[in-house]
């Protein structure tokens, strides 16, 4: 099986090869159009990697509990937490390192 970027290649000096048209400027619209292809495929795969990533991120999420705290204000005028205490759930700092959008996009959709 060929990869992506060979099957470019080989579209690209199959054209190449093609006898030339009398037309001006056809020559160049086909590996336009190729190039255009490729990008477009690869963007989907790129998505759909993505969106798999995501999906799995959503199933092995847990849900805290929600309750309410009436002394909230007081709560939130002191620290809670120390500068490197990110560190202590290594699961979400991975997240959010290398998937920033899907950790994002998990916060909104949390308030």
């Amino acid at each position: 099986r060929l990869g992506l970027l060979q099957t470019t290649k080989r579209l690209l000096q199959t054209t190449k090869q093609q006898p030339a048209s009398e037309e001006p400027g056809a020559d160049d619209e086909v590996p336009a159009v190729v190039m255009a292809i490729s990008h477009y495929i690869a963007f989907l795969v790129v998505a759909g990697f993505f969106a798999l990533v995501a999906k799995f991120y959503l199933n092995r999420k847990r849900h805290p509990a929600v309750s309410f705290d009436p002394r909230a204000e007081e709560a939130l005028s002191t620290f809670r937490y120390g500068p490197f205490d990110c560190l202590s759930r290594m699961d979400i700092s991975v997240w959010a390192c290398c998937c920033p959008a899907i950790r994002l996009a998990d916060n909104v959709s949390t308030i």
